[in-house]
């Protein structure tokens, strides 16, 4: 409990510490975290440290973060092995000593930033056992080292060199750590929901990565509702369902959330909505329910969509409904600028010559 390194990714910087602020305060103690900045004060590290009030809550805030590599509870960093071992040794043994007894498993990362150590043909392992010979002087391993399924990991973390940083900054002062992993953020959804497998998708469907992003600082999740006003293909509402979220959502174009268009490969029909028709006959009443497939929702297991409405934003309908304010728990979207993909409204644009407007035909209502 207490400090922990936060070790970030080196993506989408404006956004690293305040996803982690975000789930933090949807964790219920957002209040009481706290930033220590990085070695050399450089804003862009990927080395902050943050104070969490315990190591339970670290790992309810961290498993769900994109951008945060893993939080690791430091026993020592220093600018040379020798105060690394230094700052190893002085950890205190009563902390270290329930990770390292002999009734344990553990495993040891090499995770660099701005280079990367590679074992030889005949020991791939050879620059993990080199780190742990550098710690052998004050920290021994009584346990038994398991690659897979460990009860504990701990990070070797080295920075670069200035002089060899590849594709970061040559400003981030070179630094070692070691420590244990509390907890480890979850990038498995970026392969889930990729993109280019997906089948109903759009010229300005928003990026996996920055649409998961962007649903941890709403904090969606399950019991909320997470309206998004310009859904498109709903790739902004698959972001959310997949934290457990109700979602709705609307656009100004009828086309893409109720049409849909042909699958390339299959032939089959593929789209976001789902509608409802009812039709009347003579000599009774019979509700004609067509539903579409909701298709990459189907496609993925998520819960489709509580609705999706064909709605222009700026005159929406909610305009006169009162207490509406209570309904969302929060409002993610990517607003149309209009470039790669143009939205078409409804109904006719030319007035007649009388001054009214050609109303929406009934099949686009």
């Amino acid at each position: 409990m207490g400090w922990y390194l936060c070790y970030f990714l080196h993506r989408h910087l404006d956004f690293r510490r305040e996803e982690l602020q975000a789930l933090a305060d949807m964790a219920g103690c957002g209040g009481e975290i706290k930033w220590r900045e990085p070695h050399g004060g450089v804003d862009h590290s990927p080395f902050w440290k943050v104070y969490i009030p315990t190591e339970a809550l670290a790992v309810e805030i961290c498993r769900r973060s994109i951008l945060t590599r893993a939080l690791i509870e430091v026993w020592g960093e220093g600018d040379s092995q020798e105060e690394l071992n230094a700052s190893v040794k002085a950890f205190p043994d009563a902390n270290k000593a329930p990770y390292i007894a002999e009734n344990t498993t553990f495993k040891v990362c090499v995770e660099d930033f701005g280079k990367t150590e590679h074992g030889t043909e005949k020991n791939p392992w050879s620059h993990v056992v080199a780190r742990i010979d550098a710690l052998k002087p004050v920290l021994e391993f009584k346990g038994r080292a398991r690659m897979k399924g460990p009860e504990h990991i701990f990070w070797s973390v080295e920075s670069a060199h200035p002089n060899a940083l590849k594709g970061v900054p040559s400003d981030i002062p070179p630094r070692m750590y070691f420590g244990r992993v509390v907890a480890s953020g979850d990038r498995s959804p970026l392969s889930k929901y990729e993109l280019r497998k997906r089948r109903y998708l759009g010229p300005t469907s928003m990026d996996v990565e920055m649409g998961l992003i962007m649903c941890n600082m709403i904090q969606a999740r399950p019991g909320g509702v997470v309206w998004d006003p310009f859904c498109g293909t709903g790739s902004l509402l698959i972001n959310a369902a997949h934290f457990g979220a109700f979602t709705m959502g609307s656009d100004i174009d009828i086309r893409v959330i109720k049409w849909g268009k042909k699958d390339g490969k299959t032939g089959e029909n593929v789209d976001v909505v789902s509608f409802f028709s009812i039709s009347v006959c003579a000599i009774r009443l019979t509700a004609c329910f067509v539903r579409s497939q909701w298709t990459n929702f189907t496609d993925y297991g998520l819960e489709p969509p509580v609705g999706l409405l064909r709605m222009d934003l700026h005159k929406h309908s909610w305009t006169n409904m009162k207490h509406v304010e209570g309904m969302l728990q929060g409002v993610v979207g990517d607003p149309p600028y209009g470039v790669r993909a143009g939205g078409r409204k409804s109904g006719g644009r030319k007035r007649a010559d009388d001054g009214s407007i050609k109303p929406v035909p009934e099949e686009h209502r």
